[in-house]
């Protein structure tokens, strides 16, 4: 039986939020080269699995770090096709704001060439994104929903384009979730290079 925090990842907010960015992210990546993804706050890994299952994307390898171990754990078991091949899906327990995203590290891995973060608001802080080299590609969702553990939301793209300023910009835009009550919600998100 699922938890209702495992039942949570498989919302339709959720799930349609990750196909928005897996949407955009395949229309704006210009690469044809395998790439290696860090995923921040990966959860159960539902955005590696969309990623790998859609094989649009060029994957030489993806690595999801969240702070819950037992979330890491779950997510290996969603993408276990790629955890048995060469580890071309690794999940840690780690701090985001400890990586070094200029070095694969201890997580056998090369230095990530795309950086997803679509747990913006759950992070209280930005140190993350402020040790993320000049110049690497980002993914970044945030939210306006009214949730207690959304302690770094944003209202609208504009305010999350100030809170995490790129060089380039190759896609910014919301995507409107009307589920006709008050938990409607927007989602934010931004594609570029920082």
């Amino acid at each position: 039986m699922l938890l209702e925090l495992e039942k949570d990842s498989f919302a339709s907010g959720q799930i349609g939020s990750k196909l928005w960015l897996c949407r955009e992210l395949e229309k704006t990546l210009p690469s044809t080269t395998p790439l290696t993804y860090w995923v921040l706050g990966g959860w159960i890994g539902m955005l590696p699995f969309l990623i790998r299952s859609r094989e649009v994307l060029p994957v030489k390898s993806i690595r999801s770090f969240d702070l819950d171990g037992v979330a890491s754990e779950k997510a290996e078991i969603i993408n276990n096709l790629w955890v048995w091949q060469e580890w071309q899906f690794k999940s840690f327990r780690a701090d985001c704001n400890e990586l070094d995203f200029n070095d694969g590290g201890p997580f056998y891995s090369d230095a990530p060439d795309v950086i997803i973060n679509t747990s913006t608001e759950h992070m209280p802080n930005q140190k993350w994104f402020e040790n993320i080299p000049e110049g690497r590609w980002v993914v970044l969702q945030n939210t306006d929903m009214k949730i207690d553990d959304h302690v770094n939301k944003v209202t609208s793209v504009e305010q999350l384009k100030e809170k995490f300023p790129l060089s380039q910009t190759h896609y910014s835009g919301e995507l409107y979730f009307d589920y006709g009550n008050e938990t409607s919600f927007k989602r934010f998100m931004l594609i570029g290079q920082k």
